[in-house]
C-alpha cells in the first residue's frame, strides 16, 4: 500500500490473497554431471548412469510428453510442431518428432490399450459401438469405437466386413458378446452382440428427413411426429424408473403407434422399417442402463474426424496403431478426468507414480458395487 494515501489510524490488516493463472513455456536444458571411474588394470572407465528416462534420447520426458499432447490434444501436425518448439529454443528435426509420436513407450502404450479394452469391457454394463472413414498409407479404411460412459477404445479396420469388426472381440463364427449394446442400424453391428439396442435419435432421423408435398399429407406426419416425440418421453422417464406397468404400457403403445395405415406412402413405408428393428429398439426395456442413443460413440469419434481432416491419415503400421493407442488413451483419461499430459509422460518418465487407467476401470466397477 502506498503509506502516503493511509489515514492517521490505519493499522495493518495482514494481506488479501489474488491468484491470476498463466503459464511458463520455456526451455529446460539440464547438465548432467556423470561420475567416472578408470582402472588402469583393465583400461577400462566406469560411469554413473544417466536416469532411465533420459537414457539412449536427447530429450526430457516433459518435452517428449508435450509433443504428444500437442499433437493429440491440440491436433498439431508434426511439421507445426516442429516450428512451435524451435521458437522457444528447442533444437530437434522432424524424424524425432516423428518417432517420439510413434516409437516412444510404443509397447507400453500398446499393452495400456489392450488392457483398457478387455477391463472396459470385462466391467462394462453396457457398450456402443459406431465407426467413420479414415486414412491409412493412402487406402480407405474405418476407425471404430468401442466405449461406454467409463472408456474408449479405438481401432482401425481395412472393412466394414462382420469378420473384421468380430474380431475386436476375439469372437469366433456364431458367437456373441453377452453385454447390451446399443449402435445405429448398420449392417455390420447386428452379429456383435446379443443384447443389441438401437439409437433411437438415428430412428427419428429417418422421419426428420420426410418431406411432404401436399398439405393432408404434412399434418399427418406432423401428427405422427408429436407422437414419435411424446413416446421418446415416455422411454426417458422408464429409463429413470423403471416400472414394470410402464414396461408393459410401452410395449403396447409401440405397437399402436407405429402402424403403417397413415395413407401418406413414403411415411408407411419408414413405419414398416421401424417395425422390422422393434425388438432392438425397445431393448431398453429390458436393459434400461442402455442409453437411449449412440451419441457417446459419435462423440468419441470426433477426435478422429478432426485429426483426419487435419493430419488426412497414418503412413505406417506404427503410425496407425499410435492413433488406435493415444485415442484410447485420451478419451478414456477425459472420462476418467485424469490428465492426459501428466498420464503420458508418467509413463515415459517410467515413475509410474500414476494408476493404470485399466485399474480405474476395475476400480469404478467395485466402487459401484458398495
Amino acid at each position: 500500500v502506498d503509506k502516503t494515501t493511509l489515514p492517521p489510524d490505519a493499522v495493518k490488516n495482514g494481506f488479501r490473497t489474488v491468484i491470476k493463472q498463466d503459464i511458463r513455456i520455456e526451455t529446460n536444458n539440464v547438465e548432467y554431471q556423470l561420475e567416472q571411474y578408470y582402472s588402469p588394470s583393465l583400461h577400462k572407465v566406469f560411469e554413473a548412469d544417466l536416469p532411465e528416462d533420459v537414457q539412449k534420447t536427447e530429450f526430457g520426458s516433459t518435452l517428449k510428453a508435450f509433443i504428444i499432447g500437442l499433437h493429440y490434444v491440440g491436433r498439431v501436425p508434426q511439421n507445426k510442431i516442429k516450428e512451435i518448439l524451435e521458437n522457444f529454443g528447442v533444437i530437434i528435426s522432424g524424424g524425432t518428432i516423428s518417432n517420439i509420436l510413434t516409437k516412444e513407450k510404443h509397447e507400453v502404450f500398446t499393452a495400456e490399450k489392450e488392457a483398457i479394452f478387455e477391463a472396459g469391457m470385462e466391467n462394462a454394463d453396457y457398450f456402443q459401438i459406431d465407426d467413420t472413414g479414415a486414412r491409412h498409407m493412402g487406402t480407405n479404411q474405418y476407425l471404430n469405437v468401442v466405449c461406454n460412459d467409463k472408456f474408449s477404445c479405438f481401432f482401425v479396420l481395412d472393412s466394414k466386413r462382420k469378420d473384421a469388426l468380430r474380431s475386436i472381440f476375439g469372437l469366433e463364427e456364431g458367437e456373441q458378446v453377452d453385454i447390451p449394446m446399443v449402435s445405429d442400424a448398420a449392417p455390420q453391428f447386428f452379429s456383435i452382440s446379443s443384447k443389441q439396442g438401437l439409437c433411437w435419435i438415428h430412428e427419428i432421423r429417418h422421419y426428420r428427413k420426410l418431406t411432404p408435398i401436399f398439405d393432408q399429407s404434412k399434418s399427418v406426419l406432423d401428427n405422427f411426429k408429436n407422437k414419435l416425440y411424446d413416446y421418446y418421453d415416455l422411454l426417458k422417464q422408464y429409463k429413470e424408473v423403471p416400472d414394470e406397468g410402464l414396461k408393459i404400457f410401452l410395449r403396447w403403445l409401440f405397437d399402436s403407434i407405429f402402424l403403417p395405415t397413415t395413407g401418406y406412402i413414403k411415411l408407411d413405408e419408414t413405419i414398416r422399417a421401424t417395425i422390422r428393428r422393434r425388438d432392438k429398439l425397445l431393448r431398453i426395456l429390458d436393459y434400461p442402463e442402455i442409453p437411449l442413443h449412440n451419441n457417446g460413440a459419435e462423440i468419441a469419434l470426433r477426435g478422429g474426424v478432426l485429426k483426419r481432416k487435419i493430419s488426412y491419415g497414418t503412413r505406417s503400421e506404427l503410425g496407425k496403431i499410435s492413433w488406435e493407442n493415444f485415442f484410447t488413451i485420451l478419451d478414456t483419461c477425459r472420462k476418467q478426468k485424469v490428465s492426459f499430459l501428466k498420464y503420458v509422460k508418467d509413463i515415459i518418465s517410467n515413475k509410474h507414480s500414476m494408476p493404470w487407467l485399466f485399474q480405474l476401470l476395475v476400480k469404478d466397477k467395485e466402487s459401484m458395487a458398495y
